[in-house]
């Protein structure tokens, strides 16, 4: 369970939002109208984060978790349904991916697996 108390599956269905950019890497870049389905029920998106008076709201950069709103079985198909309006100079992507979620501890504990480098090792 997470910290809200609510069931969080360790494999997760995460959709990922981004702009089109094949230059460097992107991060999570979620369009502000974006709209999304998972078998027909609204997908709860992160709320609107006001960055500067003024300006424009925009979505946290944080991929979006769809697997409570999945049907978990080899069986059964689901559909997504992603729309969101053109903003003038962006292209955004949306893919979908199937993750393991890993906590803090997870990841000290495969850090302290594979034990210390020498400091030489970074240089």
């Amino acid at each position: 369970k997470n910290v809200q108390g609510k069931l969080e599956y360790r494999q997760q269905i995460q959709l990922r939002f981004s702009l089109l950019e094949t230059s460097c890497e992107q991060v999570d870049n979620i369009p502000s109208s974006a709209c999304v389905k998972v078998n027909g029920k609204l997908c709860p998106l992160p709320n609107h984060v006001i960055t500067k008076p003024i300006t424009a709201s925009k979505r946290p950069s944080l991929p979006v978790n769809i697997t409570p709103l999945c049907k978990l079985s080899a069986t059964t198909s689901n559909t997504i349904t992603v729309s969101w309006s053109v903003e003038v100079g962006k292209v955004h992507t949306v893919s979908v991916y199937q993750v393991e979620n890993l906590t803090h501890s997870d990841l000290l504990d495969q850090l302290k697996r594979k034990g210390q480098r020498q400091p030489d090792y970074t240089r």
